[in-house]
């Protein structure tokens, strides 16, 4: 920047490039071209010359040359600019230390592979046990959730949103969703809520396409939707097995299939299927319940060997004891019995199978977590 012969020391900082400390830090090393007591004044004032003559110091220090060197060749140009032969000598000498500085480094450098080829492993292992580790981002990524007016799958959308995620949020109780989008909305998050039972093939394809369309592409799928309907099996209604089996299975497929055709034109695509801890042990009284949460992970797994030459991951969640509606919508005396088994016990809360889900969708690519089973850490039976 052009100065005139009265800038000031902010003025002539930034004409070199510099911070005003570092020209304060020049200043009272006694490297300025003025006598050190003018050059140390509140009052003084910078020429173009001036900032040349900085721009030259700065130019000195970054090649390494200690700052005595630099005072040197100060003094000599202070000197009536000094001999040319003495300034030369003095580059020349900088130029040999650094030369020598150079081969020291070298040999430290080879010593230090040397030591890296020997504890390469340990060295890795350690520099990422101390490297801080940066949130999971969704950036540009479009999630689809079903089951999202509550519990798991509300939490997970806005865990999904606030790690910028755009999120396409479908249930059978619209209110709760538009409240949702506006949580979302007032928190700078892109959604939008679609009333569907995954139950009907047609109503769940149109929550698809209605989120690819709306936001351009699909990233991924949550089959979050489910019911649990609990108690012995003989006393147990039909109508309430064909629920689970509809919700549970059904919905899952529904969605999947539509999914699927997206995500293939894409390249790539992340299906997770929230299953739980009832699809590994059965237990008397959850008999229909355990057949639906098996059925998601074996189809998961079987989907998994079909697609992952596309690039399309999928995940299956098994979340023990959660903190949800589910166990609402039993008789009073299954609640009961529930709330018998887990007295004292410190359950999980949505936010937790969220964040699981969270961080599975922001792996890389080539990761893919294929089963992943979180559950209280106090005992449950």
């Amino acid at each position: 920047m052009p100065l005139g012969s009265d800038a000031t020391i902010s003025e002539a900082a930034a004409a070199a490039g510099l911070s005003i400390d570092t020209l304060r830090y020049y200043e009272r090393a006694g490297l300025m071209l003025e006598p050190p007591e003018r050059a140390a004044s509140n009052h003084r004032r910078y020429g173009e010359r001036d900032v040349r003559w900085i721009v030259f110091l700065t130019k000195l220090r970054r090649t390494g040359m200690p700052i005595r060197r630099v005072r040197e060749y100060a003094d000599l140009i202070r000197a009536g600019h000094g001999n040319e032969g003495e300034r030369l000598a003095l580059l020349a000498a900088h130029r040999r230390s650094v030369l020598a500085e150079m081969k020291e480094t070298e040999r430290n450098l080879e010593e230090i592979d040397r030591k890296i080829a020997e504890y390469g492993d340990r060295i890795v292992g350690l520099e990422n046990s101390l490297a801080p580790h940066p949130e999971p981002h969704l950036t540009d990524r479009v999630v689809a959730i079903t089951g999202a007016s509550s519990g798991i799958g509300e939490a997970t959308a806005v865990a999904c949103a606030r790690a910028g995620a755009a999120v396409a949020l479908g249930a059978r109780r619209e209110n709760r969703l538009r409240a949702l989008v506006r949580e979302i909305e007032s928190d700078a998050g892109q959604a939008i809520a679609v009333s569907v039972d995954v139950a009907r093939e047609e109503q769940a394809g149109a929550f698809i396409r209605m989120a690819h369309e709306t936001f351009g592409r699909l990233d991924a799928l949550i089959n979050n939707a489910g019911v649990m309907l609990l108690g012995p099996f003989e006393d147990s209604d039909v109508d309430d097995w064909r629920r689970m089996i509809d919700v549970n299975v059904m919905g899952m497929l529904h969605c999947t299939h539509a999914a699927l055709p997206l995500m293939r034109a894409q390249g790539a695509g992340h299906i997770v299927n929230v299953s739980s801890v009832a699809g590994r042990p059965a237990r008397a009284g959850s008999g229909v319940y355990n057949l639906t949460k098996f059925g998601i992970c074996g189809f998961s797994e079987s989907l998994r060997q079909e697609v992952t030459g596309d690039g399309i991951r999928v995940t299956v969640l098994e979340p023990g004891a959660v903190q949800t509606e589910l166990v609402g919508h039993n008789p009073a005396a299954v609640q009961q019995r529930m709330e018998q088994r887990f007295a004292g016990v410190r359950q999980l809360d949505p936010e937790d199978a969220a964040r699981t889900i969270v961080f599975a969708l922001a792996e890389p690519q080539h990761v893919m977590l294929g089963e992943v089973l979180i559950r209280p850490t106090a005992p449950t039976d």
